[in-house]
């Protein structure tokens, strides 16, 4: 482009055209309009190659943060089970205590021990997803549902830290009210306590006290700390989703991975018995992959009362909520029932279309 214009110009200026200046002059005023296109155009290419490079670069950025993303989901996923199987076991050790069916023996070998004095927690690791939401206005309209999940997925973490805050200070108050108060207490932690064993048996403080404990660790803490793996899980859906162009999604070998398995349905006419100990858990990770929205029901009991409360999945999305109580869930899409399923601590559910 620059040799053509120069061409044109040396020809202007050897031109031999005497008497005819305002012709000449025309051809100078076009020359001049031509290097002005001409540096115009220069400039637009150099900010469009800049731009395309930026992109360019932007996006190997946000490649690069959800690989890095997708590993601290699998962590994090493992956390919370591990949590999530630390509150079941003690959950069943304050039924005994609650229900009043520890043995004296049981204090005395420390078979059963008072379950307000610990605490264990999920940790998260965030340093990837803080810089992904940074990263928000690049993203491209491909990421659009994973942003909006990943902005769920923050209020989840703030709520989490603060029902969590709540539980470790608890926890405190509990072991420094028997510091204070409880003068058999190192006896007890060093070998047996006549005096300690008579404590747990028959004070029903200490009843009110492990109650309250299970409160806190199953329907607060507990409940988020679920919550937030059933949304890591969609998370780590969305993500494969994205890779299906290069690689279609083997999402049942990556759940198998981290040691989750599909629930399998049982006829919706079955009666059951949510009272059966095996159907206490945190309800399981139900993905709608269907095109329309998919109705849940939960049965569970609660202090002996059955409850059957119905949540809305849309397309393309999860159930954050999650319960700890003996339940079981029925899926409904267009007014028929998919099925009845009895959850279980590693189960998950991605309903698909059938068609």
């Amino acid at each position: 482009m620059i040799k053509i214009f120069r061409t044109i110009r040396q020809r202007m200026l050897t031109e031999n055209l005497p008497d005819r200046q305002a012709g000449r002059f025309s051809r100078y005023f076009l020359y001049a309009i031509g290097e002005i296109v001409l540096v115009v155009i220069g400039i637009l290419i150099a900010v469009n190659i800049n731009d395309w490079n930026t992109d360019r670069k932007q996006g190997r950025e946000i490649r690069q943060l959800l690989t890095g993303f997708e590993k601290d989901l699998v962590v994090n996923i493992d956390e919370c089970s591990k949590f999530m199987d630390w509150v079941a076991h003690r959950d069943s050790v304050i039924d005994l205590i609650v229900q009043g069916n520890v043995t004296r023996a049981m204090y005395e070998t420390k078979e059963v021990t008072p379950q307000f004095w610990n605490y264990s927690s999920a940790p998260i690791i965030t340093e990837n997803f803080n810089r992904l939401l940074e990263k928000e206005d690049v993203m491209g309209t491909e990421m659009t549902p994973m942003l909006a999940l990943l902005k769920t997925y923050k209020q989840l973490m703030e709520q989490e830290a603060i029902i969590a805050q709540r539980f470790r200070d608890y926890v405190m108050d509990v072991n420094t009210y028997l510091v204070d108060n409880m003068p058999w207490l190192m006896t007890y932690q060093d070998s047996s306590s006549a005096e300690a064993v008579d404590y747990f048996l028959n004070d029903p403080i200490y009843r009110n006290k492990t109650d309250f404990y299970r409160t806190l660790m199953t329907h607060n803490y507990g409940h988020q700390v679920a919550a937030r793996r059933n949304t890591e899980l969609a998370l780590l859906y969305q993500l494969k989703e994205l890779d299906r162009v290069a690689s279609p999604p083997d999402i049942a070998s990556e759940f198998q991975e981290l040691g989750l398995s599909p629930m399998k349905a049982t006829d919706c006419e079955t009666e059951i018995d949510v009272s059966a100990p095996q159907t206490k858990v945190f309800t399981p990770f139900i993905f709608n992959a269907r095109k329309d929205t998919l109705e849940v029901t939960i049965t569970y009991l609660r202090r002996k009362e059955v409850r059957n409360p119905t949540t809305s999945i849309p397309p393309g999305t999860h159930m954050t909520s999650s319960i700890y109580f003996n339940q079981y869930v029925e899926l409904t899409a267009g007014g028929t029932c998919i099925g009845r399923y009895i959850p279980d601590a590693q189960g998950y559910l991605i309903v698909g279309d059938s068609k």
